[in-house]
């Protein structure tokens, strides 16, 4: 049935809501994401068919080694993505059709990794005397480094920006799977959690390697040069400030607890996140597939621009309302099943971190998808580190009190600070792509229009 009318995200044309979906299930965009959720799928949902092994086996105190070197290992990551996963994609995307312009991107931003390379060994160094977790297990920062070290070269923002998502998307998902395959083999007693590690690392290693391998067979080789790698972080330091600042306090959460709590704590606090960021993985993947769309469509067609930040505002609005309200009903069967009952000091944990979740799904779009494509960079960085210090002095004050219940309330303060400012920042400079209100209303008054219509066939069987 062809349901009621409504207007075309790109062309603005009247179409039926069957053509429409049809539609967008074909074109390009809706390929990369499928991929992209490939690419999560693999990469989030995977490790976390483990998870109830891992927890159960290694118990709360073992896990919480693991959940303490991955949030390490992850805030490595953040250093050596310095915002490229936006700068970088917007760069090729923006140039994808002249090839020596994305060689000469590709080699300047590979240079600019292997400088942050060398920085992420020194912090690893340091961390190996200051952190006493890692004083007493330093076979775990030892692969926690490997690990980020891998994370941090996966040329996925190349893919991103040319939009060949689905080319690189088989190989992730074949070598996170069988990383966690293996996993059920070589993890099996409770002393083993450094094991998960490796795992984790040759995964990794096994997706940059062949990622890079087909990055190169696209474009050709061009040696990195010192100037131009410290030229490129340069140029991309907003974008870094912008995505440091607001993935601080996501992927290093779990380390800066450690430093105040028991391992056990980190655990209760972990398991959580990890559902949370389950929830978060499925609203990326349409993040990620239209942004480099947006970023072209507003270098050329603004108007086009603007349809395509209102519909995505609805649809990853919605999804995030609805998960929201799941994880937050749901906590403690989510629990119970996944981890046991040895885990159910994690339940108010994860009601509080389901919070996040929609106010997520707002900020992406009010941030990613419309002011870092207009060239914000700056004020969202100004935000972000407002919100990842934010972040931080509250977890200081309240994690010695209230573990890991404080920990979260922490992240759902610096989350919606963030939301809630970026969405200031385009309104006080009149760039909001769309009226809140109108968006709002009118799609409710289209709802109530369609449900009164009467029943007929679809006019365009195509």
């Amino acid at each position: 049935m062809g349901g009621g009318v409504v207007e075309d995200p790109v062309s603005g044309q009247k179409m039926t809501v069957a053509k429409t979906i049809r539609r967008a299930a074909r074109s390009t965009v809706a390929r990369n994401a499928a991929a992209l959720y490939g690419v999560r799928f693999a990469a989030v949902v995977l490790p976390l068919v483990t998870v109830p092994y891992l927890a159960r086996l290694l118990q709360p105190a073992g896990w919480g080694l693991v959940l303490f070197s991955r949030s390490f290992s992850s805030w490595l990551v953040l250093a050596m993505e310095y915002g490229f996963q936006y700068f970088a994609t917007r760069k090729i995307a923006r140039n994808r059709g002249d090839r020596e312009a994305v060689a000469e991107t590709v080699s300047d931003v590979l240079g600019a990794k292997c400088v942050l390379a060398t920085a992420a060994i020194a912090v690893a160094l340091i961390a190996r005397y200051t952190a006493p977790i890692f004083r007493t297990h330093p076979e775990y920062l030892i692969w926690a480094l490997v690990l980020s070290l891998a994370q941090g070269f996966i040329p996925l923002w190349y893919f991103q920006g040319t939009e060949r998502i689905t080319t690189s998307s088989r190989l992730t998902i074949l070598a996170y799977a069988l990383g966690a395959a293996c996993t059920f083999i070589m993890v099996r007693a409770p002393d083993q959690g450094v094991r998960v590690l490796i795992l984790n690392a040759a995964s990794a290693l096994l997706v940059a390697g062949g990622l890079l391998g087909m990055m190169y067979r696209q474009v050709p080789w061009r040696r990195p040069k010192v100037s131009s790698a410290l030229r490129t972080l340069r140029e991309s330091w907003s974008t870094f400030v912008f995505q440091g600042g607001a993935s601080f306090y996501q992927a290093a959460n779990g380390f800066v607890l450690g430093l105040f709590v028991p391992p056990a704590m980190v655990a209760y606090y972990g398991g959580a996140e990890r559902l949370v960021r389950l929830a978060t993985s499925l609203v990326d993947p349409i993040s990620w597939a239209v942004y480099p769309r947006i970023s072209h469509l507003m270098a050329h067609q603004t108007g086009e621009a603007r349809r395509y930040a209102r519909t995505v505002f609805l649809i990853l609005g919605g999804l995030g309302l609805c998960m929201g309200g799941v994880f937050f009903l749901g906590a403690p069967l989510l629990i119970g099943l996944l981890y046991g009952a040895s885990y159910t000091p994690a339940i108010p944990v994860l009601r509080i971190l389901s919070l996040t979740i929609p106010v997520i799904a707002l900020g992406t779009v009010f941030a990613i998808q419309w002011a870092l494509p207009a060239g914000l960079e700056r004020p969202l960085g100004r935000v972000a580190v407002a919100a990842g210090i934010g972040n931080v002095g509250l977890a200081v004050v309240l994690a010695p009190r209230f573990g890991a219940l404080g920990m979260a309330c922490a992240v759902l303060s610096a989350e919606s600070f963030v939301m809630v400012s970026a969405y200031v920042i385009l309104k006080q400079r009149r760039l909001l792509p769309f009226p809140i209100a109108e968006t709002l209303l009118g799609l409710l008054m289209r709802r109530t229009a369609t449900d009164h219509q009467p029943i007929r066939s679809d006019p365009d069987p195509s």
